[in-house]
C-alpha cells in the first residue's frame, strides 16, 4: 500500500508541476494582453491628438481664408484724443464692424505697428497721448475675437513707437 500511495503522490506532484507551468504561460498571455491594451491605448491617444491638430489646423486655415476677405483697421489720433477702435471692414456688405478693444484700453495709442500673418492680426509699440513710448507686443485671433499678450515671449529688441501698418 505504501508503493501505491507513493505513486499516486508522484501523480499528484507531476499534475501540480504541469498546473503550475500552465498557470505560468496563463500569467504571461494575460501580461501580454495588458501590454497590448495599453499600446492600444497609446495609438488611441496619438490618433485623438492628431485629429485635435488636424482640426485645429483647419480652423487656423479658415481663419487665414476669412481674414483674406476682411480688412482691419486700428486707429490711434482723432480730433485731440486717442482713439483704440478696432474695427473690421467687410467689402462684400460694405460695413464697418467694432471689435473687441485692444489690450490697452480706452486710453488709445498711436504710431504703432501693425501686422497679419498666420491667421492673426499682430500689434507692436506705439506711442500713447502722454508721449509714453510701448513696446509691447499683442496678437489678435479674428476667429475668437481674443487679443493676447506676446511680448515675453519674444527675444531681443522689440520695436516702439513711430510706426503704422493696415492688415488684410
Amino acid at each position: 500500500k505504501l508503493g501505491a500511495a507513493e505513486d499516486a503522490a508522484g501523480q499528484l506532484r507531476g499534475s501540480v508541476s504541469a498546473l503550475e507551468a500552465q498557470i505560468k504561460e496563463d500569467a504571461a498571455v494575460v501580461q501580454q494582453a495588458k501590454d497590448l491594451t495599453r499600446e492600444v491605448d497609446q495609438l488611441k491617444f496619438i490618433r485623438d491628438d492628431l485629429h485635435e491638430k488636424k482640426d485645429a489646423a483647419e480652423e487656423r486655415n479658415k481663419a487665414m481664408e476669412a481674414d483674406k476677405e476682411v480688412l482691419f483697421l486700428e486707429s490711434g489720433v482723432g480730433d485731440s484724443s486717442m482713439h483704440s477702435d478696432f474695427r473690421e471692414f467687410d467689402p462684400s456688405n460694405g460695413n464697418w464692424v467694432t471689435l473687441s478693444q485692444p489690450p490697452w484700453g480706452e486710453n488709445g495709442r498711436t504710431g504703432f505697428g501693425f501686422a497679419s500673418a498666420n491667421g492673426g492680426l499682430f500689434t507692436f509699440g506705439g506711442i500713447s497721448q502722454a508721449n509714453q513710448v510701448f513696446d509691447d507686443v499683442f496678437h489678435f485671433v479674428p476667429s475668437t475675437g481674443i487679443w493676447s499678450d506676446i511680448t515675453e515671449s519674444l527675444s531681443g529688441t522689440r520695436p516702439t513707437g513711430g510706426h503704422s501698418g493696415v492688415g488684410f
